[in-house]
């Protein structure tokens, strides 16, 4: 991840690791969680993928937060983990997001 960016001097760790519980954010920006409809079906898709992964990549963001949509029927744009065969869909969304530098919470 690069940020070439002058840093504010009141707000100089903007840009530097934080860590929640466990796990190391490489900035404390954050993609908070939001309707997209870019999925196929309750999956997430390529430009899901390529969505998120950019804001990380020129954006800054050190993580990304996953809208999920609880298992309902009549929520079939949002991402959900229901049925199972939605999980190497999320686990490609995944690899993705840690490629590019950040981390996900779903």
């Amino acid at each position: 991840m690069k940020m070439e960016t002058a840093l504010h001097p009141r707000y100089p760790n903007i840009f530097s690791p934080i860590r929640l519980g466990p796990i190391e954010v490489p900035t404390r920006f954050f993609f908070g969680p939001h309707g997209s409809s870019l999925t196929v079906g309750t999956k997430p898709s390529d430009d899901l993928t390529a969505y998120s992964t950019e804001r990380i990549r020129n954006g800054g963001c050190g993580l990304v937060i996953v809208a999920m949509a609880a298992h309902e029927r009549a929520r079939t744009r949002q991402p959900s983990p229901h049925p199972p065969e939605n999980i190497p869909a999320f686990r490609a969304f995944a690899n993705a997001v840690h490629e590019a530098g950040g981390k996900v919470f779903g």
